[in-house]
């Protein structure tokens, strides 16, 4: 039973509920760190940069539905998600940052900050 004042919403989660909880992270798969970089790799080939990239640009077939299921889960459930298992040490910091931005075109629209 919710108390005056606190909101009942998958989003209303406290830090404790989500040290032990496990329905926001996930381990990236073999396949799946493979077919991001192959996204990587055609849309570096095809010039693509922040400013321009397109989804098709950075192709993620398989991903791409992984990321679908992460995009109803930050609009419709804790608002949070952790891909684990990504090699970061294998690229450049320019690298890194056209691959979060291809992850993000396959999200929804994404925003420099």
């Amino acid at each position: 039973m919710t108390q005056i004042g606190e909101v009942d919403s998958p989003a209303a989660w406290r830090a404790p509920d989500m040290e032990t909880a496990t329905h926001w992270r996930r381990r990236l798969k073999p396949t799946e760190i493979d077919e991001i970089d192959a996204g990587f790799r055609h849309a570096k080939a095809a010039g693509g940069t922040l400013g321009n990239l397109s989804q098709d640009q950075f192709p993620l077939p398989q991903v791409s539905k992984v990321l679908v299921d992460i995009r109803d889960k930050l609009e419709t459930g804790p608002g949070i998600n952790l891909l684990k298992g990504f090699p970061v040490d294998k690229y450049s910091v320019d690298d890194l940052r056209l691959i979060y931005w291809g992850l993000a075109i396959h999200l929804g629209t994404p925003v420099e900050q």
